[in-house]
């Protein structure tokens, strides 16, 4: 006797204890809230809370109700949508870029917009892959490729210009004596990713004795994404050389330029439409130079050719935008 009624009850609770296992599973399916429930207002005041199981923009939705039931609702009988949860009509995501929707009652969405028809509905699919709608008379401004939070100049991709002024810092490998010259150089080209751009250059370059004119290809970025980045750069090219008088003295009667390198790395401040930086670096510049060697009676002797390399560290402060 008592083993039938112990097989009965241990069958029972087996049962209890697997229904108490199923039910949240259950409480989810049948609760739309807990999978992106929305609130679809009609034009004749009715509304209807389930989840948006089906969009075909500009004609129905197909929106399954509470117990399962789906009914489909054409665009011209709906009047707006709603996240049925309000506390979710507030969002930010620092990562990824996007469009923010600003909502006449205070409330904005970060995300992407998937669908939009002018002065119909924008419809904006979330980091989480959840799809919402808004209708024109709810959206208070629409902010385009920006992301929360972000108020300097973040330039993803597109045209670029960058000028910069500086200073060569070196030895004169004909008078063996320190100096300290001027440049100015500048730089336009394209923008694919924030850590790779590549463009043209040219700048002057002052030296003791000589004009520096380098014609170099640029390929320079920045490391990171925030509002103050590291960026590296380097430019390889071709320099043209002229010969400069000093106190109405020419120290070289001919030169020119050869292969000309740059290289280093600095510091970016993104300000709101432009960015500055400053940038330290080696710059390398070959040249040759003629002379004259006049003798005692003042004839001349021989003529000396001598193929140089100018060393240079750099400072620079520029901008770009």
């Amino acid at each position: 006797m008592i083993d039938p009624v112990y097989k009965i009850l241990k069958r029972f609770f087996s049962l209890l204890f697997i229904v108490s296992l199923y039910q949240p599973c259950l409480h989810a399916q049948r609760n739309p809230e807990s999978a992106g429930s929305k609130v679809v207002i009609l034009k004749d005041g009715s509304k209807l809370k389930g989840k948006i199981v089906k969009t075909a923009p500009g004609e129905y939705l197909s929106v399954m109700l509470n117990g399962g039931q789906i009914i489909k609702i054409y665009q011209h009988d709906i009047r707006k949508i709603k996240l049925h949860n309000k506390s979710n009509t507030k969002t930010t995501f620092n990562e990824e870029r996007g469009e923010i929707i600003i909502l006449k009652d205070g409330g904005s969405l970060f995300g992407k917009i998937i669908d939009q028809v002018p002065d119909d509905y924008v419809i904006l699919k979330l980091k989480n892959e959840e799809e919402v709608t808004f209708f024109t008379e709810e959206i208070a401004q629409i902010k385009y490729n920006k992301r929360p939070g972000t108020d300097f100049y973040d330039k993803q991709s597109g045209y670029y210009h960058e000028t910069d002024v500086g200073i060569l810092v070196g030895e004169e490998d004909v008078s063996l004596k320190n100096s300290v010259n001027f440049s100015v150089h500048t730089v336009n080209g394209y923008r694919f990713k924030p850590w790779l751009q590549t463009g043209l250059g040219v700048g002057l370059d002052f030296q003791p004795n000589l004009h520096i004119v380098p014609f170099y290809l640029n390929v320079s970025g920045d490391i990171g994404r925030s509002k103050v980045v590291p960026l590296y750069f380097m430019n390889v090219g071709y320099t043209y050389a002229e010969e400069r008088e000093v106190d109405d003295v020419e120290v070289f009667h001919d030169a020119e330029g050869g292969k000309y390198l740059h290289f280093g790395g600095g510091v970016k401040i993104k300000l709101s439409k432009m960015a500055m930086f400053l940038k330290m670096g080696y710059k390398l510049s070959d040249v040759q130079t003629s002379s004259n060697f006049v003798d005692w009676l003042g004839r001349d002797t021989w003529d000396v050719t001598v193929d140089r390399q100018i060393r240079r560290f750099t400072v620079t402060l520029g901008f770009g935008f």
